[in-house]
């Protein structure tokens, strides 16, 4: 019986050394298969998460490219289309003062002769013009007429084109002026 219980204790301690003995080896075991599995995990998962990165770095990176090829294609057309704008700028700059200059002349040649001459000759030959016709509806006939009876006459005026000469009027009315001057004298 000794015997049996001896080899009884000695079996639950060789189990339980056994156990214990198998439980730190199964954890150490664990941790170093654990730490070398997760080591290289780790470096394929880096590895296929910087080829993944890489690829649509590299496929961003040509887009970019595009993008950029299109942004310097824009600002060239941009350019060419502003030395457009300043030429016809230029252009129509010239073309006012063109313009400017042509309805200053056509004020001075045209219309201020135009506006002299109404306001001048034109304006003095219309009061002469009612006057006459003032007189002509006083005047009822040449001859002598009954009483009791009206006649009406029109006069028809011929008048000869009147141009300024300023110059022969001047030196007319000049010669005119001083040959009284010489006669009070």
């Amino acid at each position: 019986m000794a015997n049996s219980t001896a080899q009884q204790v000695a079996e639950q301690v060789a189990g339980q050394v056994a156990n214990q003995t198998a439980v730190t080896v199964a954890q150490e075991t664990a941790t170093q298969t654990a730490k070398t599995a997760s080591a290289q995990t780790a470096k394929q998962v880096a590895n296929q998460v910087k080829e993944v990165a890489t690829n649509q770095v590299a496929s961003q990176m040509s887009t970019l490219n595009k993008g950029l090829e299109q942004l310097t294609d824009g600002l060239n057309s941009l350019n060419e289309g502003a030395k457009e704008l300043d030429s016809g700028a230029n252009e129509l700059n010239k073309g006012a003062d063109t313009l400017a200059n042509g309805i200053e002349t056509f004020n001075k040649e045209a219309i201020q002769q135009i506006c002299d001459f109404i306001n001048s000759d034109v304006k003095d030959m219309g009061e002469k013009v009612k006057q006459l016709t003032e007189l002509s509806k006083q005047y009822q006939n040449f001859t002598m007429l009954n009483e009791g009876n009206n006649g009406d006459v029109k006069f028809v005026m011929i008048i000869d084109a009147i141009k300024k000469q300023e110059n022969q009027d001047n030196s007319k009315e000049q010669a005119i002026l001083s040959t009284q001057k010489d006669e009070e004298n």
